[in-house]
């Protein structure tokens, strides 16, 4: 969990978005498509990125993005409208989970007291998705990976009421860095405008509670991961820490 504040408040102004040559992923499994723009770099390409575990047959998950790709040329910013109640965009923010992290490793990973400070991603790059989320997108760079940001519309424009969260925690072996497992979730009242029960403060519990079940070895890793990309809350009230 990445909780990181930027201290002001501002008005929204209009933005022009200017497109220029854009890049378009369609994920046709899942029928949703997603837009993904950045600027030519020489990085490319970058190290697999591993999407959260599929769900059993026959049962509903999110949408995967896939891994980025270096476009043909440059393209503006892009955003996208503010995720709906208590879960992001599945088309924007899937989740993405750290390779390094296998049920044959959680004991050296996830399950050692201290590692997730290991992997943390420093304030300079969270500060900088966190921007870029609350505006127009652009891109990022981290450890020599560029990844396309989307911006979001959000209703609430006093982004000192969001913390920047990994949908899959680093707990439960979530992406670092990748975007498509950072939103912006927003804090319950009366530090933002979430209700009780719904923000970032119940979903850290949620994580907690999912992260002892996997170590204890009553919850396997990928059921896990899966179980919080899908739906947080629903997950919570199996744990039992979600009224």
């Amino acid at each position: 969990m990445v909780d990181l504040m930027v201290h002001s408040s501002r008005r929204r102004v209009p933005r022009r978005l200017v497109v220029g040559v854009a890049a378009v992923v369609v994920a046709a499994s899942s029928g949703c498509t997603a837009a993904l723009s950045t600027a030519p770099t020489t990085t490319w390409p970058p190290p697999a990125v591993v999407a959260a575990p599929a769900t059993a047959a026959g049962t509903a998950g999110p949408t995967i993005a896939p891994a980025p790709v270096a476009p043909a040329g440059t393209a503006g910013a892009t955003t996208a409208p503010a995720p709906s109640g208590l879960l992001p965009d599945a088309a924007y923010t899937p989740g993405a989970t750290n390779p390094a992290v296998t049920q044959a490793t959680i004991a050296e990973t996830i399950c050692l007291p201290g590692w997730t400070a290991t992997v943390r991603p420093p304030v300079s790059y969270t500060e900088r998705v966190k921007v870029l989320e609350d505006g127009g997108g652009g891109t990022v760079t981290y450890q020599g990976v560029a990844y396309s940001v989307h911006g979001f519309r959000l209703g609430d424009t006093t982004v000192s009421h969001f913390e920047l969260d990994h949908l899959i925690s680093l707990e439960l072996g979530g992406s670092p860095a990748d975007p498509r497992n950072l939103w912006l979730q927003p804090y319950e009242a009366p530090k933002g405008p979430a209700p009780a029960g719904t923000g970032s403060q119940t979903k850290d519990k949620v994580e907690n509670a999912a992260r002892a079940a996997v170590c204890a070895g009553r919850l396997p890793l990928a059921d896990a991961q899966q179980k919080m990309a899908t739906n947080w809350a629903t997950f919570g009230r199996q744990l039992g820490v979600v009224p």
